[in-house]
């Protein structure tokens, strides 16, 4: 019996769900497509799938991209951090624009 209710998605849904968003991502955002394959290939990098899909599943704070009409992810948290990106980019016509998370840093600088 299903006790999550007729409203609950299942984990297959959600996986085929996260896999349509890729793949409009590939199809009608090839620059946020480019800037996530080039944010995997740098060093420590190999979480941006991960907070890609975490975004496309829900999650705050992971991953979020503009590109010229389509928007993908989700906007960070950050008290009027989102409203200055998205003025910013329409003040100076930016044509994409993708956020991540802060990682770890690297190299113990401060």
């Amino acid at each position: 019996m299903d006790t999550l209710g007729p409203q609950a998605e299942k984990p297959d849904q959600a996986f085929d769900a996260v896999a349509r968003e890729i793949a409009r991502i590939k199809q009608q955002m090839p620059n946020t497509y480019q800037a996530i394959q080039a944010k995997a290939a740098e060093p420590g990098g190999a979480q941006a799938y991960a907070w890609v899909r975490r975004a496309l599943k829900g999650e705050p704070n992971c991953f979020f991209a503009v590109e010229g009409a389509q928007v993908a992810g989700v906007p960070f948290a950050v008290p009027g951090m989102m409203q200055d990106v998205l003025a910013l980019m329409a003040q100076f016509g930016v044509p994409f624009g993708v956020i991540w998370p802060l990682g770890p840093r690297q190299g113990g600088g401060a």
